[in-house]
């Protein structure tokens, strides 16, 4: 769409267009430019502008008065009840599904015990993360080197909802705590 000089001066200062008027200018616009390739242009005038009307009183009272946003104590209560239930469930959530997987992938390689052990410090390692663990007592049941713990540990960190608590510096430190003998 290509404008004119009186088109941009009809846009700056004129009577703004409505939508059906923008839409009558643009089909004219478009049966016309097969009529000005072969036709030779016209002059162009420039029409006086038209002031534009000066708002009524009615229009200058909603301008000034001021918007009001309160929110009754009851409507704030039950919301502040459901974002809370709604961050317990998500965490409630998490730690169920950090529980499975550490049950899924500990029995390969310790017993019972250990897995257990394991299971509580996690809990409690989610719940605060500057936790340190106890390590774990006994050996593990299956000869195995750092990288698959490694791989747990950022696999199980990875599903809470604070990343930055948990980097890279927390896992190490939580690995190298409760796992001594694999990190020595």
């Amino acid at each position: 769409l290509i404008f004119d000089t009186y088109e941009i001066y009809k846009i700056k200062f004129g009577k703004k267009e409505t939508i059906a008027e923008a839409i009558e200018v643009q089909e004219e616009l478009s049966q016309n430019t097969l009529e000005e390739a072969t036709s030779v242009p016209g002059p162009t005038s420039v029409p006086e502008p038209v002031p534009e009307s000066s708002p009524t009183k009615e229009e200058t009272l909603i301008q000034t008065q001021p918007i009001e946003l309160t929110i009754a104590p009851d409507l704030h209560e039950k919301n502040r009840a459901n974002y809370a239930s709604r961050e317990q469930r998500e965490k409630e959530e998490r730690i169920r599904m950090v529980m499975e997987y550490c049950h899924y992938y500990l029995p390969r390689i310790a017993d019972q015990e250990t897995v257990n052990h394991i299971c509580t410090e996690v809990d409690k390692w989610m719940n605060l993360n500057t936790y340190t663990p106890k390590p774990i007592q006994r050996p593990f049941t299956k000869d195995i080197n750092n990288i698959p713990l490694r791989h747990f540990v950022w696999n199980i960190s990875e599903r809470f909802l604070y990343k930055r608590y948990y980097n890279g510096d927390n896992r190490a430190k939580f690995i190298k705590a409760l796992f001594p003998k694999s990190f020595a």
